[in-house]
């Protein structure tokens, strides 16, 4: 499908939105609600000899002072951004860092070991699980709160470094610079994470076990993360009953009443998407009838920490549906589905054509039905894998999607997509529908 005239009117109205774009781009640089938690440069001090530097990455990185040492929780997500916490730390204390603990390996966590050990001989504790292989994960979590590029280049930690420790498996105490840690590895959400609990002050450091979001029961691109074992590890947090909660991302929760209450109501979150996810599977009802149906009551929506910044409920939904009964949607029409192809001629037949089929797609753009106009699209790229005007409808659709919506990975994917899908209009590419909307960013 080639139209001249209608790729004119598409490229209009993408320079239309060109002036979207780049204020799109810019507000992701700008705090939103989560972004202020790890935007604002700050070192705060909790329990005397604990301190904890925000806003140098996207997660935190810690430092308890002990008598001739000191020891750091994490070490961000770049060299460069765990020097200048360093600093930070080094104009409190400039005593020997005489360990690094890792709560895991996620790039925003590990990123910036070398500037944390120097050319030392310090130990680097992790749990024995952990991946030390660098993945698209890996550089997904390393990706800016905005969605902006991605860069992995600068974060490959050296293995002989990554291993230089102890391997944590259960729970074991770590004494060191005269301070007794307890590293504690459980089941948790990726099978790979620990987390720290400084008993003489009553400091629990969560690690991704608690953070300021709605819970990533399936963080993309990653696979589903275990539910019932992250729920046993925040039942064992809480045994501990911290006086205060240093999350990997935000700012720490002060108080024990506080803190027992947050990791309480994160459970409890967690629980219940699972039992009604798995009572509504009972009853037959399928991905789309579950996401319609389950909401969080009030007591749970309306805490800051469940707000949707990484983690979505429907994603925990759908996440859940598919690890408990695979791909089918209990629809038989979907047995033995058409290829998107078919689909796509049987709608563009309904629409009046192809040239129907895109007028209506920049209807729905005109009419800020991102997704619908975004549906369209790919039925044109089915139809006519070179259409340009098609990948800018798209790009266009996509870039309207990125605007509305306030959870992170999905920022990331949708602009990822639209530089991808600009490119291709740009040399003509040929691929297949639906494929630069579904790739990865490789950059929670």
């Amino acid at each position: 499908m080639k139209h001249p005239a209608l790729s004119i009117r598409t490229l209009a109205v993408t320079g239309l939105l060109l002036t979207l774009a780049a204020s799109l781009c810019a507000r992701a640089q700008q705090p939103t609600a989560d972004d202020t938690q790890t935007r604002t440069v700050t070192v705060i001090n909790i329990a005397d000899n604990v301190h904890v530097a925000l806003g140098y990455d996207r997660a935190s990185m810690a430092m308890i002072e002990g008598d001739d040492g000191v020891v750091i929780i994490d070490a961000l997500g770049s060299e460069a951004t765990a020097a200048k916490a360093m600093e930070a730390f080094r104009a409190i204390s400039d005593k020997p860092v005489k360990a690094l603990i890792l709560t895991h390996r996620h790039r925003d966590h590990s990123g910036g070991i070398g500037a944390v050990v120097g050319d030392q001989a310090v130990p680097v504790h992790q749990r024995a699980t952990a991946n030390t292989t660098p993945t698209s994960s890996d550089a997904f979590h390393s990706a800016p709160h905005g969605g902006g590029e991605v860069q992995i280049e600068d974060s490959q930690t050296p293995p002989a470094l990554a291993l230089s420790g102890d391997l944590i498996s259960g729970r074991q105490t770590l004494q060191v610079a005269g301070l007794n840690l307890t590293l504690v590895a459980t089941g948790d959400e990726n099978s790979e994470q620990l987390y720290v609990w400084y008993a003489d002050k009553g400091v629990l450091f969560s690690g991704d076990h608690f953070y300021t979001s709605f819970p990533a029961i399936h963080a993309l691109p990653d696979v589903t993360r275990q539910t019932l074992e992250w729920i046993k590890t925040l039942d064992t947090m809480l045994v501990e009953s911290p006086r205060f909660l240093v999350t990997s991302h935000g700012y720490p929760i002060v108080g024990n009443e506080q803190s027992v209450e947050a990791l309480s109501n994160y459970r409890d979150t967690i629980s219940l998407v699972l039992e009604e996810t798995l009572a509504g599977i009972s009853r037959s009802l399928g991905p789309d009838a579950l996401v319609a149906s389950l909401q969080l009551p009030p007591e749970y929506a309306g805490q800051a920490y469940l707000e949707e910044h990484f983690g979505k409920l429907e994603w925990a939904v759908r996440a859940i549906y598919a690890d408990q009964r695979g791909w089918y949607d209990g629809n038989p029409t979907h047995l033995e589905g058409q290829s998107d192809k078919a689909l796509a001629q049987h709608i563009a037949d309904l629409s009046g054509g192809t040239e129907a089929l895109f007028e209506n797609g920049l209807l729905a753009l005109d009419n800020e039905d991102y997704r619908w106009a975004a549906q369209l699209a790919d039925y044109l790229i089915s139809l006519d894998p070179a259409s340009s005007a098609a990948r800018h409808l798209k790009a266009d659709a996509l870039l309207g999607l990125a605007e509305e919506t306030a959870t992170v990975p999905a920022r990331a994917l949708y602009l990822k997509s639209v530089k991808q899908l600009r490119q291709q209009a740009m040399e003509g590419a040929e691929t297949e529908a639906g494929t630069p909307a579904q790739t990865a960013p490789q950059a929670p």
